[in-house]
């Protein structure tokens, strides 16, 4: 059995497997949870804005999402206890306990 997150995007619900975050993923999702943008990213984290959308691109990938809207709502569905205190502090999201 493949363990993963069961999304429903226009269509049957399709398992996505849970692939483990890297530190870079975690800051690359928290700036796109929070609105920011590429080039607000690069700016933030000293790197071109190319190079910003790449990341953001390829965390895409890793979760399987299509947009950022997306991407975050998969993260959100994925959150290890981590991620969850993050949404937590910034959003009061997240499930569970606080």
């Amino acid at each position: 059995m493949t363990s993963g997150v069961g999304v429903r995007v226009g269509g049957p619900v399709r398992v996505v497997p849970r692939k483990p975050l890297k530190p870079r993923d975690r800051e690359v999702l928290r700036w796109v949870a929070t609105g920011g943008t590429a080039g607000g990213m690069a700016l933030h984290l000293g790197i071109n804005e190319w190079t910003a959308k790449s990341r953001i691109t390829a965390v895409m990938r890793r979760l399987g999402a299509h947009n950022r809207a997306e991407l975050v709502a998969r993260w959100l569905l994925q959150a290890d206890p981590e991620d969850r205190a993050w949404l937590r502090n910034r959003f009061g999201l997240g499930g569970g306990p606080r």
